[in-house]
């Protein structure tokens, strides 16, 4: 009878031994026990900074019109670029970086959580130097996903990298729906402390934003870069 459970008992520890071998070469360890900071959705709400982000995958001829906006309003705002967008578009990533915040928004586009990380590596990676090749010098910290996609490994990544990776507290929702009106109200409706308000360079975006921005002012929100609302 003892050998029989002494037997049982061999047994058992092999199947255990077996079993974490497998797990140790089909897991990716670092994904369990890595500690990664969460996406940021809005800054303090203790002060009165608010940021208004501009995701740019197209849209180019709006760009530079907003930016003059911004600059008559007396107001900052941070530029997430795609890198495939800055290729295209040289001189006038090196105009946004001189006038506002950068922040990156990957390269193609692609749904991040779908990718393999060496994949997103690259997409981040590769739009932060031709961000700063075009600009001269700027180092970009702040990644936005294309989409809002992203799954731990992507934190991981952007995080490897030195990247806070931003999302937002409210969404115009511009590159879909198309009335300025309806973009004012999802900008301004119960604007909070520390919002991040998500926009893209629209034709209706550009003929709500100076609503928007006088609605802000008038209200003695500080409209800040990102950077500044999330410190």
């Amino acid at each position: 009878m003892g050998r029989r459970w002494t037997l049982i008992s061999n047994l058992c520890i092999a199947f255990v031994l077996i079993g974490l071998s497998v797990v140790v070469f089909t897991i990716d360890i670092s994904a369990v026990f890595l500690t990664v900071s969460a996406p940021v959705h809005n800054g303090s709400r203790s002060n009165q900074n608010i940021s208004i982000m501009f995701n740019v995958y197209k849209g180019d001829q709006y760009v530079a019109p907003i930016m003059q906006l911004l600059e008559d309003k007396g107001v900052q705002a941070t530029f997430f670029l795609g890198g495939a967008w800055v290729s295209r578009n040289i001189a006038l990533t090196k105009s946004i970086g001189e006038r506002f915040e950068i922040g990156n928004h990957g390269f193609t586009q692609a749904n991040m959580r779908n990718m393999v990380e060496q994949r997103q590596r690259d997409e981040i990676r590769n739009t932060h130097e031709i961000i700063k090749k075009a600009t001269g010098g700027v180092c970009t910290r702040l990644f936005a996903p294309p989409g809002g996609s992203f799954g731990r490994n992507t934190l991981r990544v952007a995080e490897s990298l030195n990247y806070t990776t931003i999302m937002w507290s409210r969404d115009t929702i511009d590159w879909r729906d198309n009335e300025p009106d309806l973009v004012f109200f999802r900008a301004t409706n119960n604007i909070r402390n520390g919002d991040l308000i998500l926009m893209h360079p629209t034709a209706h975006t550009l003929q709500a934003l100076p609503k928007i921005i006088s609605y802000y002012l008038e209200r003695g929100f500080n409209v800040a870069r990102v950077s500044e609302t999330i410190s």
